[in-house]
């Protein structure tokens, strides 16, 4: 036979281990005494907490995410004569870095490079990946392309 307390007794929500919140199912007929609506409210508190510190959590990442993701493509294109330039890049997710990166530079007096690439895979491997990509394709175009004065 069930105890009456069986129909109030909170149960505890966690995701890997940290409290999200707290259940109860009150059954048709049970009620429950003051010490147990106190301890409902005080698991409701911890449970809006713990979602307020996951959404600070979350805007931070946010934040660092945009900041990086920033870095993999030029903060303003230098002019080039004769062209007219312009670049909008959107990433696809606020969550996740993607591996899309572009760039244009000078490479003398008169010639530029332009490169536009994608790696595969989005998150902190793409990301790690098209930087070293983007840097080892600008160094080797700096370094390997001969002057025009040397043809």
């Amino acid at each position: 036979m069930r105890d009456w307390r069986d129909g109030c007794r909170p149960q505890d929500i966690t995701v890997t281990g940290e409290p999200q919140g707290r259940v109860v199912v009150l059954a048709r007929g049970f009620g429950c005494d003051q010490n147990m609506w106190e301890e409902l409210l005080r698991g409701r508190r911890v449970a809006e907490e713990a979602r307020t510190r996951a959404e600070a959590d979350r805007a931070r990442l946010q934040e660092a995410l945009a900041v990086l993701q920033q870095s993999l493509v030029p903060d303003s294109l230098p002019p080039v004569p004769g062209m007219e330039r312009a670049a909008y890049y959107h990433t696809a997710s606020l969550d996740r870095l993607g591996g899309d990166f572009y760039d244009v530079f000078p490479i003398d007096g008169k010639r530029f490079a332009f490169f536009l690439g994608d790696v595969c895979g989005k998150g902190p491997q793409a990301a790690g990946l098209t930087s070293l990509t983007r840097y080892t394709l600008r160094a080797a175009a700096l370094c390997t392309t001969p002057s025009p004065s040397r043809h």
